[in-house]
């Protein structure tokens, strides 16, 4: 499941080689919380924050556009170290409490974040 939310295009900090899409001032974030079950290789949960769309160009001169992914909270080990390793991607461990109407998610440094 992902929400949209509005965020302040100042508040976002990129890499150099990434240009935020964002009309007056605001960009359009994506919060997630995603639940991978089987048949996925790897049953966990991760909570994913892209910030806003961004593009960069290619080396051919096209140009290139995604979601730019701020930071990701996983519950197992395994998703990890394959996304920091494999994908480089902003991946930290933490626990979550699932209900059916809220989520609490507790990071690795304790501090509660959602």
């Amino acid at each position: 499941m992902f929400a949209p939310y509005l965020v302040r295009a100042d508040d976002v900090r990129l890499p150099p080689n990434l240009t935020l899409e964002s009309k007056a001032g605001f960009a359009v974030g994506l919060l997630g919380l995603v639940d991978y079950r089987a048949p996925s290789p790897l049953v966990y949960r991760e909570l994913v924050w892209m910030p806003g769309r961004v593009r960069a160009k290619r080396e051919d001169g096209r140009v290139a556009r995604g979601y730019f992914v701020g930071k990701m909270l996983v519950d197992d080990r395994r998703s990890l170290a394959a996304g920091q390793e494999l994908w480089g991607l902003p991946k930290q461990l933490a626990r979550f409490d699932v209900g059916a109407r809220e989520a609490r998610v507790e990071c690795e440094d304790g501090r509660a974040r959602a």
